[in-house]
């Protein structure tokens, strides 16, 4: 508490203002600058107490007109919280523990002027703390309040279960399970309300349900009072009742009656989920279909402002609004802070132009009643209908232009998949990135040669892949790679990339080049036969030879998919690519491979190149020998430097890679010369 900051309201009982005067300047002094007034009778200090709060009372034991004794009584008659301190002629031990006992404070000799300026100050600490928790006690009622008016009104079925029974119902579970009173649940043991079929499965989920923690859905059959079961879907959440660990259940009847067209949403008993169901039948049904998200702005600060009354106000008028501008339209009350509005009647031009008119119409509003005059304001978000799409995904695109809606400050976005992809990937969304170098072809390929050292005059490049931020930083390969497979988007990436790569690799032939390209694969395209049709049809489009598309995998997935290799490989071979195997360890199960796989290079592993000894260079000769038996030709990357290349040459490696024969290149240009 910063006292320098605070002005002190203090009442002084004195026999004159003149004696008041010391107080002021003692406060004063002090840095605490005082507002003080001077009781002069009990009909001045009444008339004090009525018009303003207090702090702090001052009390000189005994005056003309007044005593401390009467002072005391006085604040206890309009049961006010201000502290009184007692200022003595000269220190008694008797006659302070006498005030202490009558209600005072404290009990300090006028003279100590020191003592009680410390003495005010504490009890301004004090009289703050219990401010603040009469605030917070205040705050919680009101909360209390809330939930509980909530669960009342709450169109779910809620109840809540500690050790297996019920303790507490809202009226949809009451007439769900047909009990008369919330009483009358009480105790009654959630076991015994369920099938049988079901019982064992739903004790199973009681026993291993966590204080932290949420259940999925579970369908199962509750028994009714009279013995007709109802299908429900079932699900469990922590929570807390009378300030006691206990498990939320919420039940959902799986029956929902079928509705005419348009969809009647207006009857306040319907759940969220029905509404869901209703109108997804008539999305699926309409030619054209707009989905609003209408979500109340700042809901927090209105939770404060604002009583629950007129909070309901406030949500049952934006519902009756939006049903006058929206006559054919399916609308819900769908949380506390949004709605939804399913408009199958308008095209989505018309549409739009109503949601303006809502929105304005929400703003100009004064909500609430004679006593509570409100205004609120809406963001919102929609998305028209494509193709097929259903009711779901009309619902994320929704919230997710409501969403954009609220971040940038626009209040009404319509979904573009487009706009969400840019801002996602400026916002650093590595997935939307991806997507978004897919759509706009953004993707960088760079070209690194790859040389024969045998003398030959061949032409080829290794392939990689570059994906860069909006603010134009590379992002990290590993990065974006894990993303991509995460979300199973590699088999895109690579599709693209071959794409691109027949493309360029097409024209640099029409210029009479010859030159061969090597392609990394990921392994979720190699599924089937397909990519190999796609890349077959590549190749017929841009009459590219098949043999200048060397396609290349890491030998731990060789090893993980063999079999499934061994069938792609076949349709690799089959359009006339060719296959190579990167990371090469060289080892007994490297060359286990070459007995069932018919491939043309490897690469063998960077290690190979930092480990290069002339007295332990046997082993790699034998290897290379053996790759030569099979007529596979060998690629060592990551030479740096002519030693290493002399040395490559006369092991008898075919090819080599590296820096310091040239890093990755824009363009296939390099003088292989």
């Amino acid at each position: 508490m910063n006292y320098r900051r605070q002005t002190l309201r203090l009442l002084a009982l004195e026999d004159s203002p003149n004696d008041v005067e010391r107080w002021v300047k003692l406060f004063r002094n002090a840095g605490l600058p005082p507002r003080v007034q001077h009781i002069a009778s009990i009909e001045t200090m009444e008339e004090a107490l009525s018009e303003q709060p207090w702090d702090v009372v001052l009390s000189a034991e005994e005056t003309t007109r007044l005593n401390a004794q009467q002072v005391l009584a006085i604040i206890e008659k309009h049961q006010k919280d201000i502290p009184v301190i007692v200022t003595l002629p000269e220190y008694n031990p008797q006659r302070t523990s006498t005030w202490l006992s009558a209600g005072a404070r404290d009990a300090i000799p006028s003279a100590h002027e020191e003592h009680i300026l410390h003495a005010v100050l504490r009890e301004l600490t004090s009289l703050e703390d219990r401010r603040n928790l009469s605030n917070v006690r205040q705050e919680l009622n009101e909360s209390n309040k809330r939930c509980q008016l909530l669960l009342a009104n709450a169109s779910e079925a809620i109840a809540y279960i500690h050790d297996g029974m019920h303790v507490d119902a809202n009226a949809a579970y009451l007439q769900l399970t047909g009990y008369d009173h919330a009483d009358d649940l009480a105790g009654i043991p959630l076991i015994d309300m369920i099938a049988a079929q079901h019982q064992a499965e739903i004790r199973q989920m009681l026993k291993q349900f966590g204080t932290d923690q949420t259940t999925d859905q579970v369908e199962c059959e509750l028994v009714h009072t009279d013995g007709h079961s109802t299908p429900v879907s079932l699900r469990l959440s922590a929570a807390q009742y009378d300030d006691e660990p206990c498990i939320q259940l919420i039940l959902l009847p799986l029956m929902v009656p079928v509705l005419s067209q348009p969809v009647n949403h207006k009857a306040s008993a319907e759940t969220e989920e029905q509404f869901l169901e209703q109108a997804a039948s008539a999305v699926t049904a309409a030619t054209e279909a707009t989905l609003a998200w209408i979500q109340l702005d700042d809901f927090q600060n209105l939770q404060q402002e604002a009583s629950i009354d007129g909070i309901i106000s406030i949500q049952g008028s934006i519902v009756r609004m939006a049903e006058e501008l929206f006559p054919a339209a399916a609308i819900c009350h769908y949380t506390d802070d949004s709605f939804l509005l399913v408009e199958t009647a308008g095209n989505p031009d018309d549409t739009h132009k109503r949601l303006i008119t809502l929105q304005s119409a929400i703003d100009e509003h004064l909500f609430g009643s004679d006593d509570e005059t409100l205004t609120a304001t809406v963001s919102i978000g929609f998305a028209v209908k494509e193709h097929k799409q259903d009711i779901t995904i009309l619902l994320n695109n929704a919230e997710s232009a409501c969403q954009r809606a609220i971040k940038n400050a626009k209040r009404l976005c319509r979904y573009s998949k487009t706009e969400e992809l840019d801002e996602k990937a400026r916002d650093g969304d590595v997935q939307a990135m991806i997507r978004q170098a897919l759509s706009q072809d953004s993707f960088r390929l760079l070209f690194q040669p790859v040389i024969n050292i045998t003398g030959s005059e061949e032409k080829q490049y290794e392939v990689f892949l570059r994906l860069h931020s909006h603010q134009g930083e590379v992002v990290e390969a590993g990065t974006f790679m894990a993303a991509a497979e995460s979300s199973s988007l590699m088999p895109h990436i690579d599709r693209w990339v071959l794409r691109q790569c027949v493309r360029q690799l097409a024209q640099v032939h029409k210029q009479g080049q010859s030159v061969r390209l090597l392609i990394h694969l990921s392994h979720l395209s190699i599924q089937g036969t397909e990519l190999a049709q796609y890349l077959s049809g590549l190749l017929k489009a841009t009459e590219l030879p098949p043999d200048s598309i060397v396609l290349q995998l890491p030998e731990s997935i060789v090893l993980q998919q063999l079999k499934r290799i061994v069938d792609f490989a076949e349709a690799i071979h089959n359009i006339g690519c060719q296959l190579a195997i990167t990371r090469f360890q060289g080892d007994s199960r490297s060359m286990k491979i070459l007995k069932h796989l018919d491939i043309q290079f490897v690469r063998l592993d960077g290690s190979f190149t930092s480990k290069l000894d002339e007295n332990s260079d046997e082993n790699i000769i034998k290897m290379l020998d053996i790759l030569k038996e099979h007529n596979i030709r060998s690629i060592v990357p990551k030479v740096e430097s002519t030693r290493t290349l002399a040395h490559l040459w006369r092991m008898g490696v075919d090819y080599a890679q590296g820096y310091y024969i040239q890093g990755p290149m824009e363009a296939m240009d390099f003088d292989f010369g």
